[in-house]
């Protein structure tokens, strides 16, 4: 996908209004290519991707057609032929009316962490060995290259771990953590781009 979801938010009748022809075909052609990425996610079922059987919903056919409904004329469940059936149907049927009763964990206990309960979590303080900071490098809707001057400001950031060698030949491994900062820029055309973290799609990164 070319334009993220908070890119989509800020498009409008005034952006397009205040955009050049060169820089409204290249957003036409974004959202061109992003809405037929998304027609093909929606025509994907098990037959044409890799997507289990189980998610194939229950009114789809095998080739992705509805199921045909059972006329009057084809072979049906034949009903019951004898008093033992007819009273275990009338026994199925008083018990779907008897109401659903809930398992509770304890006598009156709810679930989860009690009122003014103390809470727990991770006390170890890791230090941080470096820092990263990830900008746009141009504007996702004009294509209009972002400067480090323009107006920036950190809007997330993670953290990751590392196990590397340790400096000086020593034995054993070290633990290295890196603070990514994801910076988002405005452009001139009043649209703010984010920088995304990495992502694995199709065997390579983008």
């Amino acid at each position: 996908m070319h334009l993220s979801d908070h890119d989509l938010r800020q498009l409008d009748d005034a952006y397009l209004a205040g955009l050049t022809p060169e820089q409204a075909r290249a957003l036409l052609s974004k959202v061109l290519a992003d809405l037929k990425a998304a027609r093909e996610r929606l025509a994907q079922d098990p037959s044409n991707s890799s997507r289990p059987p189980s998610s194939r919903a229950p009114w789809e056919g095998v080739d992705g057609e509805p199921e045909a409904d059972v006329g009057d004329g084809d072979v049906g469940v034949a009903g019951p032929t004898s008093g033992d059936a007819a009273g275990e149907a009338a026994e199925q049927a008083a018990g779907a009316n008897k109401p659903h009763r809930r398992r509770k964990a304890g006598a009156g206990a709810k679930p989860g962490r009690r009122k003014g309960a103390p809470g727990h979590s991770r006390t170890q303080s890791l230090p941080i060995n470096a820092e990263q900071v990830h900008a746009p490098a141009g504007c996702a809707a004009c294509d209009r290259a972002l400067d480090d001057g323009g107006d920036a400001h950190a809007y997330t950031a993670h953290y990751t771990l590392e196990l590397i060698a340790p400096e000086g030949g020593c034995g054993g491994l070290a633990l290295h953590q890196t603070k990514h900062v994801y910076l988002e820029r405005r452009c001139g055309c009043g649209h703010a781009t984010r920088a995304q973290p990495a992502r694995m799609r199709r065997g390579q990164w983008r």
